[in-house]
């Protein structure tokens, strides 16, 4: 993935950071609302790191690129959920869940495999769906 200035990834890439921007904007504004509202309510947020490229100049109207940041952002929280588990595990466990700490220990994090879904589950091979995966490709090529 290229890196380099904003400017230089055109109106697209000056537009895709502004709507970002303005939803963590939000997001920031509503989780205070929760805390004002539900006070003593337990509140959880996990999101990107600051200089996280990845997350935050990734088309998501690419098909390929949607696949890679949700795998990437799988990958992040399940991070962020064992170097935090000591300060999650007990809010957690107030509500009945617990983390799966051996699974968390492994640094191994697979979305497919932890629903059970390897790759080739995840788009079947027909006529149409190969079609539809040559037609997305090329649009990607096109529009690159």
């Amino acid at each position: 993935m290229k890196r380099g200035r904003l400017t230089d990834r055109g109106m697209p890439g000056v537009l895709s950071q502004t709507f970002r921007t303005l939803i963590h904007s939000r997001m920031g504004t509503g989780m205070a609302a929760y805390r004002d509202r539900y006070e003593g309510a337990d509140l959880l947020l996990f999101e990107p790191r600051r200089d996280d490229y990845k997350m935050f100049f990734t088309n998501v109207f690419s098909f390929s690129q949607r696949k890679e940041v949700i795998e990437h952002a799988y990958r992040s929280t399940m991070a962020q959920l064992r170097d935090r588990a000591p300060e999650v595990a007990p809010i957690l466990a107030r509500h009945g869940v617990r983390l799966r700490e051996e699974l968390l220990a492994t640094g191994r994090f697979d979305i497919w495999a932890s629903v059970g879904l390897g790759d080739s589950a995840l788009m079947p091979t027909t006529t149409t769906t190969r079609d539809l995966r040559d037609a997305l490709a090329d649009l990607d090529d096109f529009l690159g």
